[in-house]
């Protein structure tokens, strides 16, 4: 088994001071007590619990997301909520492997994947560990249901922060222990009985404190980083004359090459075999740039 090249499945943090976007919340929260935003492009989850309708505390985490190429699809954007916790969770191989005498369908019962420094190393899938929350999602271009897309664990943590699944939202070992008790803690497995609401986004361009980070546009949606910033910049009370807007343009298209080239290095290494397969963090972190403010203060 340890010779397998390469899986495809079939799916049957800290704490933050602010939330990413107080508008990211609707306008009513009153009745909410908690709620998922995913980011695509930051490759981000939140998880956000509101106390009598304020907001009270944030738990993010990073995630892996669909691929949107290479015969893999993206991960759908769109407004939904999070249905059930899945207490157990089985991945089964996509295609058949005639050489290890396996067939499309069959349990994967080893992972062969990386530790933390890119050593290759295969064990048992630790199925007892795994855990799953259902979705469902209006599509935004099809305006259809989608339900086949799952927040579940993997043990290719390799693959946080890169485009890699079937659509799924991939969570590191622990980190998805963690949000799973974190949801509706009081119930164990099975369908929530107060569904929590979920909004999945392909935002660019995200202000924190005193910086702001540009993200890779991953699935090909061009957003103008530029009028995009000036958006946010004027949400947070910053006049127009504030920043150097010619020397961020500048930056930007430089920061898009890059982001270009580190997006399609990405996509060549998950598709060579494995153990050649393996994304290093500093590779990852070429799909987003910080700028302080002060770097660009006109």
């Amino acid at each position: 088994m340890k010779q397998l090249t390469r899986r495809d499945f079939i799916k049957t943090s800290s704490i933050l001071a602010l939330p990413i976007s107080q508008s990211s919340f609707g306008s009513e929260t009153q009745d909410l007590e908690q709620k998922i935003i995913i980011n695509l492009p930051s490759y981000s989850l939140d998880l956000i619990n509101f106390e009598n309708g304020k907001f009270r505390e944030q738990y993010s985490f990073e995630v892996g997301i669909g691929k949107g190429s290479n015969g893999r699809a993206p991960t759908p954007l769109g407004n939904g909520f999070i249905s059930d916790k899945r207490e157990k969770v089985i991945f089964r191989y996509g295609a058949d492997y005639p050489l290890l005498n396996l067939k499309k369908g069959d349990i994967i019962r080893w992972t062969n994947t990386f530790d933390e420094n890119g050593k290759p190393q295969a064990y048992k899938m630790p199925y007892n560990e795994i855990r799953g929350l259902g979705m469902k999602i209006k599509d935004q271009k099809t305006n259809k249901e989608i339900t086949s897309c799952v927040i579940h664990s993997t043990t290719d943590e390799f693959t946080l922060g890169t485009p890699c699944s079937s659509g799924c939202i991939r969570v590191g070992m622990n980190d998805m222990v963690k949000l799973y008790d974190l949801i509706n803690p009081e119930l164990k497995t099975g369908n929530l009985k107060n569904p929590i609401p979920l909004n999945i986004l392909y935002d660019l361009v995200e202000f924190r404190y005193n910086f702001f980070k540009l993200h890779a546009d991953i699935y090909n949606k061009p957003q103008d980083y530029i009028e995009k910033f000036k958006q946010l910049a004027q949400l947070t009370n910053f006049s127009d004359s504030f920043f150097n807007y010619s020397k961020l343009e500048d930056y930007i298209e430089e920061d898009k090459q890059v982001f270009k080239q580190t997006h399609e290095e990405i996509l060549n290494t998950l598709a060579k075999p494995y153990p050649k397969n393996f994304v290093p963090r500093n590779l990852k972190s070429k799909l987003h740039k910080t700028y302080f403010f002060k770097e660009l203060k006109a």
